[in-house]
């Protein structure tokens, strides 16, 4: 698998985990604070990671 290959597999789990979380946050499934806490650190951790595999393919 080359470069581009892994980075849109990688890309396109992220988006599935993005749409997963995003579920629970507006159906009300978190139990409480601590967990919706969890998600939304999920959410920024997934977003900067994105954001680098573009600014990697713009560079290269």
């Amino acid at each position: 698998m080359d470069d581009v290959g892994l980075a849109n597999r990688v890309r396109s789990v992220m988006r599935e985990r993005e749409k997963l979380i995003n579920e629970m946050l507006m159906s009300g499934a978190l139990r409480d604070m601590e967990q919706y806490k969890v998600a939304i650190g999920e959410l920024t951790a997934l977003g900067l990671i994105e954001e680098t595999i573009k600014q990697f393919f713009k560079e290269s």
